[in-house]
């Protein structure tokens, strides 16, 4: 055999059919050293099922290693993607004629495939995560973009904000109540909803959130009740400053804190840090307990056009086109912090293979999946909330 460029020995091309059999395997053995969560595989396993049944209709020789292909991403990558996972001119995006690893280990396309690791059985297991954004999107959708009338929007915003909270609360993160995650009101989008003051974000529902004006007064829920003023206090100007977001989200961690306190912004030393690849941000300010809006507006110029910003001495903030790409940001720039912390010598990829990474991991659609990941393994039924 002679050996590809890597130095790997090339095996001879083997039809789809050989990649659909090595990944039927593979979840087999997922299933069996994951148990408790088989019923995740079975859901992986039928979209590689419709996946593959589409894959056959294009002839596309690959190099099975086993659950990796191995080919030229020119024309005929660019269609079988394209075709089966509407992933747009991936050609144009990684350069024609560049071998790149294509994961196929759930039936989806992954560009920069990651993997969880080897169980006692020696066979490679898909990392199977919504960080990896699976590419066939809509086949794992849980909770789509809802697009109908204002009710419908302020209904979805409100819900994924609660569940937003009870994520926070599944880590410990706000168990002094510190802390909010805020939802532009889809018609008075001057205006945010949050959770009001005495409830546990681990109990949070959408009949606990109360609607801010610019003002700071609580207009609708109970507005008798009170939030944490706070929230007004940094999160109105940055809504007020970015038109395009939805939601913000802020809360003290056990790694976003220490690295805040640095005062430097994420370097691309893991795959959680290129989502932020020129995304990330610090603010240098030392008014810790930040009192007035002014200090928002500080934050605000500091955070600019960017996904997350590290407040100084204090914590993390993440912006998001909508709550649950808000959530599912704060949750990736969590661990970026703690890879950070833990490894502050790590290698730095190059700017290449941080931008390739961050068009994946740190799209919207990304954050959004992990959001909905993160509902499934922490949250379990979502209408705990209603």
């Amino acid at each position: 055999m002679e050996l590809r460029a890597d130095g790997h020995r090339r095996q001879e091309p083997q039809p789809i059919a050989a990649v659909v059999e090595h990944t039927h395997d593979a979840l087999d053995g997922w299933r069996q050293h994951v148990g408790e969560v088989g019923h995740q595989a079975e859901r992986v396993e039928a979209v590689h099922d419709r996946a593959a049944e589409r894959a056959r209709l294009r002839p596309f020789d690959v190099d099975v290693d086993p659950l990796v292909i191995v080919g030229h991403v020119g024309e005929r990558v660019h269609h079988l993607l394209g075709d089966l996972h509407g992933l747009g001119p991936v050609g144009e995006l990684l350069g024609d004629q560049t071998l790149h690893r294509i994961d196929v280990a759930d039936g989806n396309a992954h560009v920069c495939s990651s993997w969880l690791g080897r169980p006692s059985s020696g066979r490679m297991l898909p990392f199977y995560t919504a960080a990896m954004l699976a590419a066939d999107a809509r086949g794992l959708e849980i909770d789509p973009i809802v697009t109908g009338s204002p009710d419908e929007i302020r209904a979805q915003r409100k819900r994924q904000t609660a569940l937003g909270y009870r994520i926070l609360a599944s880590y410990g993160w706000g168990d002094d109540g510190a802390g909010h995650i805020t939802a532009r009101d889809p018609e008075r989008t001057d205006h945010f909803w949050v959770l009001r003051t005495g409830i546990a974000f681990g109990d949070a529902t959408v009949h606990d959130l109360v609607l801010v004006e610019p003002g700071g007064e609580a207009v609708d829920g109970d507005a008798s009740l009170h939030y944490n003023t706070a929230a007004h206090h940094i999160h109105h100007p940055i809504h007020m400053a970015r038109p395009d977001i939805v939601s913000a989200c802020h809360t003290h961690t056990g790694y976003g804190t220490p690295l805040a306190a640095r005062c430097e912004p994420l370097r691309m030393i893991s795959q959680e840090a290129c989502a932020f690849h020129e995304s990330n941000s610090v603010y240098e300010g030392d008014d810790l307990d930040v009192r007035d809006t002014a200090g928002g507006v500080r934050i605000a110029a500091a955070l600019g056009g960017n996904k997350l910003v590290f407040l100084a001495n204090h914590g993390m903030l993440t912006a998001g086109e909508t709550v649950a790409s808000a959530v599912g940001f704060f949750y990736l720039a969590e661990r970026a912090s703690e890879v950070q912390v833990k490894s502050p010598t790590g290698r730095v990829v190059s700017d290449d293979a941080a931008r390739l990474t961050a068009a994946r991991v740190g799209s919207e659609d990304a954050g959004r999946l992990v959001f909905q990941n993160l509902v499934l393994s922490r949250i379990g039924d979502a209408g705990v909330v209603d």
